[in-house]
């Protein structure tokens, strides 16, 4: 049974920041992946340039598979990305194009896997060798040496994709999505070794953080109505679904951050738009 309980509601959630540069440690902390100098080769899509330390010491001038791999567009840094394999230096490392690589940075050994569709979340599993894979329509799950474990398919609106999380025991995955725009979103819980659904429970935005949806009927949900500030619109749509999730691994808790209306419902230049910020809500989930 899935239960998710209230833990605070937090009113001014604190910006999220761009980095320029982003470093992950190996498990054992003697290997290290840092990406830094992003640049933009298509609208959009940013390709980053990666470095290979081991022990404090570069070795990524030697490293010709390396240097080879991201070489043109650079790498993809996935939105949610865990690239260390926790039980052995294997690296999962993505160059924007349909093949993940699997690298063994102790024996220079790689492996190769076509992927069913572009990976939007990358993630080692926090205890032993297993690797989730987001992709549209479906969580992908693979062992060290990229064969098939399971695929779970996962039903979501077009263009809002599904968010993937490890629990701590590293054999079970919950995902926060909702099928449609017509129903709640949830979080369901998946044994990663065969895909199977072992529960759900509603994780919905309207019902954690409600606002007078009457009042806000007239707002398009497929244009830019929300004015958040700075010169700055996004999608209507937002209103109804997370904009952002964080999970404390640690503690069980999960954050879902959504806009709320700061103002009133009004018309400008024929569309109806209203003033809007971020606010965001605390849960403890028990599995």
């Amino acid at each position: 049974m899935i239960e998710i309980a209230l833990n605070r509601i937090i009113s001014e959630p604190e910006p999220r920041e761009w980095r320029d540069e982003q470093t992950f440690d190996s498990g054992d902390g003697i290997w290290k992946l840092q990406f830094n100098n992003p640049f933009e080769w298509h609208m959009g899509a940013d390709g980053w340039h990666a470095k290979l330390f081991y022990n404090g010491k570069g070795v990524s001038v030697d490293n010709k598979f390396l240097k080879a791999l991201g070489t043109g567009k650079g790498f993809h840094l996935p939105a949610k990305y865990s690239p260390w394999c926790h039980t052995e230096p294997v690296l999962a490392l993505h160059p924007w194009d349909s093949t993940l690589h699997l690298y063994h940075a102790d024996s220079h050994r790689s492996a190769q896997r076509k992927l069913v569709n572009f990976p939007l979340e990358i993630q080692w599993a926090p205890l032993g060798n297993m690797l989730a894979i987001t992709h549209d329509g479906c969580v992908q799950i693979l062992n060290k040496n990229g064969d098939d474990v399971a695929s779970i398919p996962i039903r979501h609106p077009q263009s809002e994709y599904p968010e993937t999380f490890w629990w701590c025991d590293g054999t079970r995955i919950f995902v926060v999505n909702r099928e449609s725009r017509k129903v709640k979103t949830k979080i369901s819980f998946f044994d990663s070794k065969d895909g199977r659904l072992l529960g759900s429970t509603d994780f919905d935005p309207l019902e954690l953080l409600p606002y007078d949806q009457t009042a806000y009927s007239r707002i398009e949900r497929d244009r830019y109505s929300l004015d958040i500030g700075s010169g700055t619109r996004c999608v209507g749509y937002l209103l109804d679904k997370w904009s952002h999730l964080d999970f404390d691994i640690d503690r069980s808790l999960l954050r879902g951050t959504v806009y709320r209306p700061e103002g009133p419902c009004e018309q400008r230049d024929g569309e109806y738009t209203c003033a809007a910020k971020e606010r965001s809500v605390e849960i403890a989930i028990r599995a």
